[in-house]
């Protein structure tokens, strides 16, 4: 049996994925050397070169960076009432952005070792790209693309 995917060509869907890919996308992925499935929210997007920038929910905030305040404060905390997708409140860990391409996204949704899975809202959206801006760990360059 065929699927709807069958229909297009591998570039169509590219083009297809591109276009429908947004800030605050949510996807769940099996990252190598992670134990588990992990969560990743895309946060920043290059339009020109379709580059993202993403970060990793965590269910808890892990000691190391409970001890160090300016780590502490690029964990924004994410309600399951406002995040239907969540199992539980969890939190979106800024202190290590994912730098990636659409096309590596879609190759994952390819191998089936990825999927979409919500949208964060619109309020967490807001928090974590003004504490990524504003964190340091992306270039001026880097905030310039993915949020220009």
């Amino acid at each position: 049996m065929s699927s709807f995917r069958d229909l297009f060509k591998k570039e169509d869907l590219q083009k297809i994925f591109k276009a429908g890919l947004n800030r605050g996308d949510v996807f769940i992925h099996d990252f190598p050397n992670i134990d588990h499935l992990k969560m990743f929210i895309v946060i920043g997007i290059s339009r020109d070169i379709l580059f993202t920038c993403s970060v990793y929910i965590n269910s808890k905030i892990h000691p190391f960076i409970a001890r160090d305040a300016s780590l502490l404060s690029l964990q924004i905390p994410l309600l399951k009432s406002d995040n239907p997708f969540l199992d539980h409140d969890s939190y979106a860990s800024c202190n290590s952005p994912i730098k990636s391409s659409s096309e590596v996204i879609q190759s994952k949704i390819d191998d089936k070792s990825c999927q979409v899975i919500g949208q964060i809202c619109a309020t967490d959206l807001g928090k974590i790209t003004v504490a990524l801006k504003e964190s340091g760990v992306l270039t001026v360059e880097e905030v310039q693309l993915y949020f220009s």
